[in-house]
């Protein structure tokens, strides 16, 4: 879990939204491709 968290972190850390919109479209685009291809999740998870 914790590679997975380091790629979280690397595309959301230090980032100010002015909305919750906007966080939930970043999240969302962030989270998108484990989404799409559950095998991107297992490789970072083991």
């Amino acid at each position: 879990m914790e590679r997975w968290f380091q790629e979280f972190r690397r595309k959301l850390s230090n980032r100010t939204f002015e909305s919750v919109a906007l966080l939930q479209e970043a999240l969302t685009q962030t989270l998108g491709p484990y989404w799409e291809d559950p095998a991107l999740l297992k490789r970072l998870t083991g």
